[in-house]
């Protein structure tokens, strides 16, 4: 079972360093920029916007980004090494 702040790749346990990022570091890089890049906008997008409705819909979309973006992963690493 995956918990807050770790990340969401199966069968990885590492630790997500920081705030607004969405994956450990090993597969952070594996993911290509612009993906990771418009998680971690979406997720300070999130976080200082004050419109209540506009933040649930935000965090209602932030699973499916984070999917698409676990789908870039190369094949063979999409599990831990």
């Amino acid at each position: 079972m995956k918990t807050a702040g770790t990340c969401p790749v199966e069968g990885c346990e590492r630790a997500i360093p920081g705030r607004f990022n969405s994956f450990c570091a090993f597969h952070h890089f594996m993911i290509p920029a612009e993906y990771t890049r418009s998680l971690m906008r979406m997720k300070i997008e999130c976080a200082n916007t004050t419109d209540d409705d506009a933040r649930a819909q935000l965090q209602e979309r932030l699973p499916t980004y984070i999917r698409l973006a676990m789908s870039k992963l190369p094949q063979d690493r999409r599990a831990s090494a």
